[in-house]
Order: C-alpha cells, then structure tokens, then sequence
C-alpha cells in the first residue's frame, strides 16, 4: 500500500521563530564594510575591528552518502547543502587572510527556500511504495537538510540517485539585503480607485446618463466605460485625497499637483455630439498613472539552485 508522508513544519517553525532575531542581527552588520571575493562574502559588526561577523556563500554543493543497496526494506537517504568553500577548504584560507572570525550560524530572510523538494522529485516520489520526507534546519557546516525515507524498487531508486548527480533533488533560494538599503517605492496616480470614488458620489456611470439624453438618437456610439459630466468629474477630482495623486504625508506642492490632477482628467474623451460630456474607457479607467517605477534594493548576495 503507497504512504506518502511530507513533514516541513518543524523547519518551517524554526525559521519563523527565528526571522526576527535575524533582521535584528542583520541591522548589527556593517555591510557597507563587506568583503566579497565571489564565492564568500563576510559582514562584520558595526563599530567593530576585531574581525567578528557573519558569512554566506554562493557555492552550494550537495553532502550525501547513498544507503546500502537492497529493494524493499526501509532506507534513509539525507542529502544537504554544503558550502563547497567549508569543503575545500577556501574559507580557512579567507578568513586567515582577512583576520576574520565569522560566527558559523548563516542568518537568513524569513522568506528563504531552503531544501524544499523539486516538483520532479516530488513526482518520482509519488511513486514509491513507502516515503517520508522532511526538512532539517542548519547545523554547521550544513545549510539545510532533506531527509527521505523510502522503501521502493531498486528502478526507481536509481532514479532518485540520478537526481542527485544532476541536482535536481532539491531548492535553495535567498536573497541577502543590507536592512538599511531599502526599495524606493513606486509613485502613482490611483485612477482605479479615483474612479471609484467619483462613481459612489454619482460623478460617473457605466450607463450612459439619463441627463444627457438617448444616444441613439444623437447619433453618438455608445462605448464601453465611464460617463459623467466635465464640470463635475473636474470639481470633484480636485477634492480628492493628494495621497491618490501619488502624495504622501505632509504639505503638498499646489503646483504639482495641478499637474497630476490635469493627467488624470484628460485621460477623460469628449462624447461626439455632447461637449458637456466626458468619458473613460473601461481599459484606462482600471490602470495607475506611473509617475515614477518603484526601485528595488540590490541584494548584497543572491542564491538560486
């Protein structure tokens, strides 16, 4: 009878209880002072000249060692993310070149992917007459860990140890930032939301305004969108909150603010045969003006297998 087990929360509750504590440690770095020589970047303590400090890599390799062969009996196989720098020997070397004495915890970001399954890991697995899978936190020199228990054919096993060799078993993925180094968000006119507001005080219909007569009959082509008279869909705008101006908190430029609002109402056509009447279409009406596209921080460090 197949069993399929998959246990992650152990991991996933180390890592939550710990995300805190490392953006706390994190903002503790100086990472203007990083030293990065490709493969190994460290981090020391602000203020600090002693050489003390975190360290990460770039240069994972799979640490493994294959079970005793033998169908149908229950094996364990835990195969984990080693920095190949550890292995070599290159971060003895580095830190004695620098006088460093990194601490040997890695501190990572909440959102880090650290030995989760491939799908096609996942997909031979289903397969398995028996399998348990679970993920193992850092214990020096290993990143993480993933733990499988398995009973199965030795066809099938082989394929599993084919994974391996082409290092499709597993993910690691983080992106390491300096606290300090924040994205500068995006700046827009939220005509999305203004339109909103100017339908629920009746500025705007989807229907076209019983007030401004059949448009059959004036020979106007009804389309798809927003309708509402120019002089109200001027008045009210300019009564709108400056934050849907792309405003933040504080005094607002009346100059610059002219100009977003004389944006945001010449997105508004003339209706052909009505010149008191305004429309936007459906298209226009539900995307932001960019005033200026968000930037994010780069990372000091990303990782990616």
């Amino acid at each position: 009878m197949f069993r399929f087990i998959c246990i992650f929360a152990s991991a996933a509750l180390l890592t939550a209880a710990s995300a805190h504590a490392s953006q706390y440690q994190l903002s503790l770095l100086d990472f203007d002072a990083a030293i990065d020589n490709g493969d190994i970047v460290f981090a020391p303590y602000k203020n600090s000249t002693r050489g003390t400090g975190y360290v990460w890599f770039r240069d994972y390799e799979y640490d493994y060692v294959l079970p005793a062969p033998g169908a149908y009996r229950t094996k364990t196989l835990t195969v984990s993310f080693v920095p190949q720098s550890i292995l070599s020997g290159a971060l003895k070397a580095f830190t004695e070149a620098y006088n460093l004495r990194p601490n040997r915890k890695v501190l990572l970001p909440e959102n880090a992917t650290l030995c989760q399954p491939t799908e096609v890991l996942q997909q031979l697995l289903v397969t398995f007459e028996y399998v348990s899978v679970s993920t193992r936190p850092q214990g020096y020199p290993k990143l993480c860990s993933l733990v499988i228990r398995y009973q199965t054919t030795a066809e099938k096993e082989e394929k599993l140890f084919q994974l391996i060799d082409t290092k499709r078993l597993m993910h690691l993925k983080f992106a390491l930032s300096d606290p300090e180094s924040q994205s500068v968000p995006g700046v827009y006119i939220e005509v999305p939301s203004i339109v909103q507001h100017l339908a629920e005080r009746k500025v705007l219909e989807q229907q076209w305004p019983l007030s401004a007569g059949d448009a059959s009959t004036t020979g106007s082509h009804h389309k798809a969108g927003w309708y509402g008279f120019e002089r109200g869909i001027h008045f009210y705008a300019a009564q709108l909150d400056p934050a849907l101006f792309g405003f933040a908190e504080g005094p607002v430029d009346s100059s610059l603010l002219f100009q977003r609002w004389s944006q945001l109402v010449d997105l508004f056509q003339p209706v052909e045969g009505h010149p008191d009447l305004k429309m936007i279409s459906k298209q226009l009406a539900a995307e932001k003006i960019v005033l200026s596209a968000p930037v994010p921080s780069t990372p000091l460090l990303e990782v990616s297998y």
